[in-house]
């Protein structure tokens, strides 16, 4: 008799969990948007970048974006690429250090980025061809602040006419949709 009362109650608790951890994976809270105008100008910057192809300052613009936290909808990996809004007042070193990648035109004929005209450093930043003098992995966004714009592919698999821009200034824990 004890071992069945032991056995509906082990059914009943394993029951609760199972609920209490279907609850947990409801659908992600939808996504704030935030008008393009209310923004800083860094991330009009940014985003007039993205859609003209760039150049890019930083290493990582244009990385995939994981989604791993589910902050953003669900889809496939490489949906999501990630830029980086330059943040005044932030250390550039590191992984994070700004590179300007060039006209690969240019590029391909041998003729230096620098010296295609396609390219401009900005103040304060300094050129380096890609692979030059890069730090470890590990050395992560250092540098770089806190601020970002994740772009999604959208159904033409093109981030710069996809209109799907998500704006994050505290290093990916809130998102909001740019609506221009």
């Amino acid at each position: 008799m004890r071992g069945r009362a032991f056995f509906a109650s082990l059914c009943v608790l394993c029951a609760f969990a199972l609920g209490v951890s279907a609850f947990a994976r409801e659908a992600p809270k939808p996504i704030p948007d935030v008008a393009a105008a209310e923004l800083p100008k860094e991330v009009h910057d940014t985003l007039a970048l993205i859609k003209t192809g760039g150049p890019f300052r930083y290493r990582r613009d244009g990385s995939v974006f994981g989604n791993f936290e589910k902050r953003l909808p669900a889809r496939s990996r490489g949906y999501y690429r990630e830029y980086t809004v330059p943040t005044p007042g932030a250390p550039e070193r590191g992984a994070g250090a700004p590179r300007l990648r060039g006209d690969a035109t240019a590029e391909a004929r041998g003729v230096p980025a620098e010296q295609s005209g396609a390219l401009s450093p900005a103040p304060g930043s300094h050129l380096r061809p890609p692979g030059a003098g890069t730090a470890p992995p590990s050395a992560g966004a250092r540098g770089r602040g806190a601020r970002r714009i994740v772009a999604g592919a959208g159904a033409d698999d093109d981030v710069r006419t996809s209109d799907e821009y998500y704006y994050t200034d505290d290093h990916y824990a809130t998102f909001r949709r740019i609506r221009e």
